[in-house]
C-alpha cells in the first residue's frame, strides 16, 4: 500500500525542510536562507504562500504563490504568480502534483484575489493545462548574430546604472496605465527588491534619457542555458508612452552591449505591438521556444477584471 500524502500550508518551522527539497531538486541553484528570506518574506507586495505535500513526516513537494500588485487605471488589486513548483522524483507521475495544486486552490477564497499566472516548465505544463490554466503567449527567442547599427542611438542618452535611484515618482506616474490597461505595479522599492536585493543573481540595468530626464529603462539577466550557450533575458522594458523609437534605441544599445559580453541568444515576452515591431525590424533569426505563460482566473472565471487581464497584460510585466 502506498504511503499517504497530505497537503497543507507551510509554517515557519518548515524552512529547513523546504530548502532541503529545493536543493535536492536543483542542486546547482543557490537556494539558501538568504534566497528564502528574500523571495518569501520581503516582497513589498506581501509574504508568499507556500503549500506543501508531506509524506511520513517529509516534505516531498511544494507549490508557491508569490504576490504581485496589479494596476487597472487608479484601481489596485493583488494577483499571484505560481513559482518554485517542485516534486520529488519518486512522487511524480502519480497525481501528487495535481492534488497539491487542488489543495492550494482550495485556499483561494482565503486569499484576496482569484487570478494566477505561471511560467511552467515542460514537466509541469500538462498539470497546469489539466487544471484549467490558459496559455497566453510563448516566449520569443532570437539569435543575436550581428551588431545593430542605427542612427536612433544618436538621439538619446543611454547608460548602464547599478540601482534604480534615477526613477522618481514623476517617472512612475508617467508610466501609469490608461483606464483600460493592466500592468504589474512598479515602483523603486519593488524593482530594488526584485533585481538589486536578490541573492546570487546578476542583472544589468540600462537607462534611457531625453533632455537629461529618464524616459525608460531595461533590465537584463545574463545566464547560460542548458546547451551552454550564453543567453540574455529581458526582464523589464519600460518606456514612457510605449514610444517605439525609445524601445528601438534601448534594444540596439543593449544588444550591442550583450554581444560584447559574448551572448548569443536573447529572449523576452513581446506583448507590446511596438516591441514586436522593433524586433521584426531588427530582422534577427527567431528561435523556437517551448516556454509559455499561463493564466487561471480561479472559480470566478466570469470576472470582468480577470478577462481583461488575461488578454491585456503589458509588455514584459510578469518577470
Amino acid at each position: 500500500m502506498s504511503p499517504t500524502v497530505s497537503y497543507r500550508l507551510f509554517n515557519s518551522y518548515d524552512k529547513s525542510s523546504i530548502l532541503n527539497l529545493m536543493k535536492f531538486i536543483y542542486p546547482d541553484y543557490p537556494y539558501d536562507e538568504a534566497y528564502y528570506t528574500w523571495q518569501y518574506l520581503r516582497n513589498p507586495a506581501g509574504e508568499s504562500r507556500i503549500f506543501l505535500a508531506e509524506c511520513e513526516g517529509e516534505i516531498v513537494g511544494m507549490y508557491c504563490l508569490i504576490p504581485n500588485t496589479i494596476e487597472l487605471g487608479a484601481r489596485h488589486c493583488k494577483i499571484w504568480r505560481v513559482q518554485n513548483v517542485m516534486m520529488r522524483p519518486d512522487f511524480r507521475m502519480k497525481g501528487t502534483f495535481f492534488e497539491l495544486m487542488m489543495a492550494a486552490q482550495q485556499h483561494q477564497s482565503w486569499l484576496d484575489t482569484d487570478f494566477f499566472f505561471a511560467f511552467p516548465n515542460e514537466n509541469s505544463f500538462r498539470s497546469f493545462e489539466k487544471f484549467g490554466y490558459v496559455v497566453q503567449n510563448d516566449v520569443i527567442f532570437f539569435e543575436m548574430n550581428r551588431h545593430p547599427k542605427h542612427e536612433i542611438l544618436q538621439q538619446y542618452q543611454i547608460t548602464i546604472a547599478n540601482n534604480f535611484s534615477f526613477l522618481d515618482d514623476s517617472f512612475f506616474k508617467a508610466l501609469e496605465p490608461q483606464p483600460n490597461h493592466l500592468s504589474i505595479s512598479k515602483h523603486s522599492d519593488f524593482l530594488t527588491w526584485r533585481y538589486i536585493d536578490r541573492p546570487g543573481a546578476f542583472y544589468k540595468i540600462f537607462i534611457i534619457k531625453e533632455n537629461r530626464l529618464p524616459v525608460g529603462y531595461m533590465v537584463i539577466k545574463k545566464y547560460t542555458n542548458e546547451r551552454k550557450i550564453i543567453s540574455n533575458h529581458i526582464c523589464e522594458l519600460k518606456v514612457i508612452a510605449d514610444n517605439k523609437e525609445m524601445i528601438l534605441a534601448l534594444m540596439c544599445y543593449a544588444i550591442n552591449n550583450m554581444l560584447q559580453d559574448g551572448a548569443e541568444l536573447l529572449n523576452l515576452f513581446a506583448s507590446s505591438p511596438n516591441t514586436k515591431s522593433v524586433i521584426e525590424g531588427l530582422a534577427f533569426v527567431q528561435k523556437p521556444s517551448e516556454r509559455k505563460i499561463v493564466f487561471h482566473t480561479g472559480k470566478n472565471n466570469q470576472n470582468e477584471l480577470s478577462k481583461k487581464l488575461m488578454f491585456s497584460l503589458g509588455d514584459n510585466d510578469v518577470f
